[in-house]
């Protein structure tokens, strides 16, 4: 997918609207690596986001795609940014090219090796999940990868747009994900014909359809050095029976709890708003009732 004009953007809000740690380290580990894919003049906002780093722009870095729209590497960008860079991709070494920053490495198969585990401060996901099928195996290691308070950066497909990938995201994917792991979601956009500038925040109501292809955004925050937990699905969390939640965990607030004990958290959490009113008065009816012994 690359790094389009709306990574930048969102980069330069993101990084000017948080204060970060003193001892916050310049890293970030791309899975997949990336190309600029730039198809429009947006100088101001990569002079906001050199600013940030107390860095002189890097021209190179700021010159639009050529027509193919494939720019130069990601990695040009964060180098001149202060960051220190590393990436994980299938692809050995390209034509003059250092490989040193690089592992080679088959999501679908392979494990991390734990030396990589709780290193990065960013690891970005632009484009790379939806080609794969092992969806579980990526998400953990990305988990994997992140210190704690570091940041994981998502763009992805969400609609339209026939035969990018394997998958198509739904924000309730992410929001899912965060749920389980104790991630603080602290960015959800959506992007209408990536590359693009047309980002809009995310909600329910939101309609916006005229467009060819969105993706979603996503930058979530990890907030303790619990292991990955696999997500279920919020929509059949209070359906399914405890002999199978219990194979489910949670991370609530650095504590994990198994899924059999969770109802009674999840069911403080979940919201009865998007209930129908004949359900909820058939169940405050069948509460009085029972509360009176009238049956």
């Amino acid at each position: 997918m690359g790094i389009g004009q709306q990574i930048i953007s969102i980069y330069s809000d993101f990084l000017n609207q948080n204060e970060f740690d003193s001892d916050f380290q310049k890293s970030v580990c791309e899975l997949g690596r990336q190309n600029l894919t730039i198809t429009k003049n947006i100088d101001n906002i990569f002079l906001k986001l050199f600013e940030k780093f107390n860095k002189k722009p890097n021209f190179e870095v700021m010159k639009t795609a050529p027509a193919d729209n494939w720019g130069i590497r990601a990695k040009n960008l964060y180098e001149s940014l202060g960051f220190s860079y590393f990436s994980i991709d299938i692809d050995p070494d390209e034509d003059n090219e250092d490989s040193s920053s690089n592992l080679i490495m088959d999501f679908n198969f392979d494990d991390l090796d734990n030396k990589y585990f709780n290193k990065f401060n960013i690891v970005t996901n632009f484009g790379t999940s939806e080609h794969l099928i092992n969806q579980l195996n990526f998400f953990k290691i990305m988990h994997q990868l992140t210190k704690v308070g570091g940041y994981m950066i998502h763009e992805v497909p969400c609609m339209f747009g026939l035969n990018h990938g394997m998958f198509k995201y739904e924000p309730k994917f992410f929001t899912d994900l965060a749920r389980s792991n104790a991630y603080e979601v602290t960015t959800l956009k959506l992007v209408a014909d990536p590359p693009s500038l047309s980002i809009y925040n995310w909600d329910e109501n939101n309609t916006q359809t005229l467009c060819n292809e969105m993706c979603i955004v996503v930058i979530l925050k990890k907030t303790n050095e619990r292991d990955f937990c696999i997500p279920l699905c919020g929509n059949y969390e209070m359906k399914i029976k405890d002999n199978v939640m219990k194979r489910y965990k949670y991370n609530f607030e650095g504590n994990i709890i198994n899924g059999d004990k969770t109802k009674h958290i999840l069911r403080a959490d979940n919201s009865i708003k998007h209930l129908k009113k004949n359900i909820l008065i058939n169940e405050l009816v069948e509460r009085i009732f029972s509360k009176f012994k009238l049956k």
